[in-house]
């Protein structure tokens, strides 16, 4: 037997939690290389062999922007004096963490289903000799670190100041104080915004930089707008640039409003999710995969290409492509 696990730049070992066998206790050795570490028995050679373990050295390391942030859990098994015996393997996750692509020489990879607050998915191979899997897998649903959360706020900062900017026109100079004081309130948090962005940006950002590029100059606008505000209201004895600074400030608010309320929408649609082709080796990105078919058979969801290429001259294409399952195939 042997657990090859990609490292991923870790020095981590992965921890076995269970294992039984018909014959009762065997023993393990580790080898540790440079990029994987294996873990041996050269005792075990009956068929029946149930491990688990915890794969913190398997997952790479955390990319995306929040909140759509993935991993991948890389693993290859080998067991040599098993082949032709099927594998079943049974990864277990929390009930927000979904997969966002299945790679590897398995059969089949359903169902997935939610038991006691985590999402189990049984993955089965046709031979134990060399099982390979790399599980891409992400937060689903989550609204925590949301950039359209942020761009909505920054929007509603705007309104806030278009709003304080006209009540504040119709009065004198010598009442705007406390207008002042609430847009300062206003800038406080607009700046602990773009702080909790750069803390977002500089841990997770290994790829779509433009998602964090989009909620920075949001909030660099509103931080703008209001730095706008707070000149008109305390340094002009006339309303002419307090009116204008305000429906300026409406106007970039009408702007992120649009902008967040196009990005919830594609949010819900899967569309910054970054679900990948199944089929192993392809890279092809689905921008909403919860539309796409998925064969009710293997578990797989391919490409257009590959529904082309894979699936055709399959007896259940047309299941595939109609939704339906025909019961004289």
């Amino acid at each position: 037997m042997e657990v090859s696990t990609s490292r991923g730049g870790q020095d981590r070992p992965v921890e076995i939690t269970a294992l039984a066998v018909e014959q009762g206790a065997v023993s393990l050795a580790g080898r540790r290389g440079a990029t994987h570490t294996a873990i041996c028995s050269p005792e075990v050679h009956e068929e029946l062999l149930e491990f688990s373990f915890r794969a913190w050295e398997v997952i790479t390391p955390a990319q995306g922007a929040a909140p759509y942030v993935y991993a991948t859990a890389d693993l290859h098994l080998r067991f040599p004096s098993m082949t032709g015996v099927p594998v079943l393997l049974t990864i277990i996750t929390p009930e927000d963490v979904s997969p966002r692509s299945t790679q590897g020489n398995y059969a089949l990879a359903y169902p997935s289903r939610l038991l006691n607050g985590q999402r189990q998915t049984n993955i089965y191979f046709p031979s134990a000799d060399a099982v390979r899997l790399a599980y891409r897998c992400g937060e689903s649903g989550q609204f925590s670190g949301n950039p359209w959360v942020s761009i909505g706020r920054s929007a509603f900062n705007s309104v806030f100041v278009f709003f304080v900017g006209v009540l504040a026109a119709s009065v004198d100079r010598g009442d705007r104080f406390g207008a002042l004081i609430v847009t300062f309130l206003a800038v406080a948090g607009a700046l602990w915004e773009i702080v909790q962005e750069t803390s977002r940006f500089t841990i997770y950002d290994k790829t779509r930089r433009y998602i964090h590029g989009l909620v920075l100059g949001a909030q660099l606008s509103t931080l703008a707008v209001l730095s706008a505000s707070v000149i008109s209201i305390s340094l002009t004895d006339s309303g002419r640039l307090l009116h204008f600074s305000s429906y300026l400030a409406l106007a970039v608010a009408g702007v992120l409003g649009v902008t967040s309320c196009i990005g919830f929408f594609l949010h819900y649609q899967g569309f910054w999710q970054g679900f990948q082709c199944d089929h192993a080796g392809c890279a092809r990105v689905f921008r909403i995969r919860r539309d796409r078919p998925e064969c009710r058979y293997t578990g797989r969801v391919f490409c257009d290409e590959h529904v082309r290429t894979v699936c055709r001259g399959c007896a259940h294409e047309s299941d595939l492509l109609g939704g339906t399952v025909s019961l004289s195939q």
